[in-house]
Parts: C-alpha cells; sequence; structure tokens
C-alpha cells in the first residue's frame, strides 16, 4: 500500500510539472514580420563613405588620434601636451574640432622628438612636414573643413607614430604598446 501511494505521488508531482502543451518559442518572440519590416528594409545599408560622414565617427576618430599620437609621444620619451576640456559630449561636431586640434597640437610635438637628434622618423618625412594652419587655435569649422583636417591627419600622423612605436616596442618587447582599441 505504501509503495502505491509513493508511486502515485511521485505520479502527480510529474504531471504538474510536465506542460500539458508545448510552447512554441516564435510565439514568445511575437509577430513575424514586425510591423516596421517594410521601413527597415526600404532603408539601403550605409556604405563606407556615409560611415566617415558621420559626425559621431569623425569625433571618434579625431579623439582616437589625439590618444595614439599622445600614447607615441610617451613612446619617444616626451610628455603629450594636455587635451582641451569642455566639448558638449553630444556635440559630435564640437568634439571633432577639438579632437582635431588636440590631435594637430601633438603631432607638432611628436614631430619635434622624432626628428631631432637623434632623429628616429625619416628624413624626407620631417622636412616635408609642415604644421596645419588650423592647428594654433580651435575654430569653428564646417564639417566638410573638419573631415579635410581629418584626412590631412590621417595621412601625416603615421609618418611620426610608428617610428615612436616601434622604437618603444623595440624597447619593452610588448607587441601591443601603441594600441588603442
Amino acid at each position: 500500500m505504501r509503495k502505491r501511494i509513493v508511486l502515485a505521488g511521485l505520479l502527480l508531482a510529474l504531471a504538474a510539472c510536465s506542460p500539458s502543451t508545448p510552447t512554441d518559442p516564435r510565439a514568445v518572440a511575437g509577430a513575424w514580420p514586425p510591423k516596421d519590416f517594410k521601413d527597415f528594409t526600404a532603408r539601403p545599408p550605409r556604405s563606407v563613405g556615409a560611415e566617415l560622414d558621420d559626425p559621431w565617427n569623425m569625433a571618434i576618430d579625431a579623439e582616437r588620434w589625439s590618444y595614439l599620437i599622445g600614447i607615441a609621444i610617451v613612446a619617444a620619451g616626451g610628455t603629450p601636451p594636455m587635451e582641451s576640456e569642455g566639448a558638449n559630449p553630444t556635440a559630435y561636431l564640437d568634439r571633432t574640432a577639438t579632437g582635431l586640434h588636440d590631435a594637430a597640437t601633438r603631432l607638432i610635438a611628436l614631430h619635434a622628438l622624432t626628428c631631432g637628434s637623434p632623429p628616429i622618423a625619416k628624413a624626407e618625412d620631417c622636412t616635408a612636414f609642415s604644421s596645419p594652419l588650423w592647428a594654433n587655435a580651435i575654430a569653428p569649422a564646417s564639417k566638410d573643413e573638419l573631415q579635410a583636417r581629418l584626412q590631412w591627419l590621417e595621412s601625416n600622423a603615421y609618418r611620426f607614430t610608428l617610428p615612436a612605436c616601434a622604437v618603444a616596442i623595440k624597447r619593452t618587447g610588448g607587441d601591443r604598446y601603441c594600441a588603442v582599441e
């Protein structure tokens, strides 16, 4: 009798724990397609050009260059100039202008370090470099002008960051010495 009661209790417990009908995971997720599916599929994917044109990406690129050039200055044995403060975090074009100013100021300092005595940058890069006029002050600029400044920075900064980082990597043995990401 006791075995029957235990067995009946077990069967009751198993019946209470198992669902009577299996649930469909799609039912929990909602209706498919969603209401805005046609709007979503009607928008084309962004191109690389559109990504580069995005003010948020421009601000991040400018700030990233400022940071990387600062690391390269330390790698070359110097102290980077302080970064500017006060840019509104959501005013992306202002952040871009501030980041570009800081990066250009730091690049001028890095140029002096890598082209000094003893030089670690290529002699032709040292003589070909001329600091941009816009590096002297943070001035409001159009989006097109900020993009031109960012392109100038990208085409000139690596000439001095790479040799400085190479020296630091050789000295420290850390192959990620100048990693920004």
